[in-house]
C-alpha cells in the first residue's frame, strides 16, 4: 500500500515539475526573443543615422574651411 503511495506522490509531483517548465521555457524563449529584436532594432537605427553624421561633419568642415579662407583675405 505504501508502495504504490510513494510512486502515486512521486508520478504526481513528477508531473507538476514537468507542468511547470513546460509554461516557462516558451515565455523565456519569447522574452529572449524580444530583447534580441530591440538590440537589432537599435544597430539599424545607428547605422541609418551614421550618414546623416557623416553629411552634418561635411558641411561643417566646408563652412568652417570657407570662413577660415575668407579670413585669411581679409588679412
Amino acid at each position: 500500500m505504501t508502495n504504490k503511495l510513494s510512486y502515486a506522490f512521486i508520478l504526481v509531483l513528477s508531473f507538476l515539475l514537468y507542468a511547470c517548465g513546460m509554461r516557462s521555457i516558451p515565455q523565456a524563449d519569447n522574452q529572449v526573443e524580444a530583447a534580441w529584436a530591440d538590440v537589432q532594432n537599435q544597430y539599424k537605427r545607428r547605422a541609418d543615422l551614421v550618414p546623416n553624421l557623416v553629411s552634418v561633419v561635411k558641411s561643417y568642415a566646408q563652412q568652417n574651411s570657407s570662413l577660415s579662407f575668407s579670413r585669411r583675405r581679409q588679412q
